[in-house]
């Protein structure tokens, strides 16, 4: 994540620090990033978590794994979370993926 959101208030510094995916982290017995990928692989976002540390490709590989494990409600949390890149970058495609 290239983007510090440390300026606006009330949300996390990064993704990978906010509450609902550490929740969910802990819930899986599983990092935040893990949770950030296996979110949008479950949403059918194509993805492209990028190492060359032997470490974090096999957490990006379990993340795959970890997708499957997510529930509905794990979903519409991580789903419900503010997206700050929206309001920063106009260019910025920014879908819908909670209830409508």
């Amino acid at each position: 994540d290239w983007h510090d959101f440390s300026v606006t208030p009330g949300l996390p510094a990064t993704q990978l620090e906010d509450a609902v995916v550490a929740r969910v982290a802990a819930a899986r017995n599983a990092t935040a990033a893990q949770v950030l990928v296996a979110w949008a692989w479950r949403h059918g976002v194509p993805i492209n978590p990028r190492s060359m540390n032997p470490s974090h490709m096999r957490d990006n590989i379990a993340a795959i794994a970890l997708a499957d494990q997510l529930t509905d409600a794990d979903m519409a949390a991580l789903s419900s979370r503010p997206n700050p890149t929206c309001a920063q970058d106009g260019w910025y495609e920014c879908p819908t993926f909670g209830p409508k």
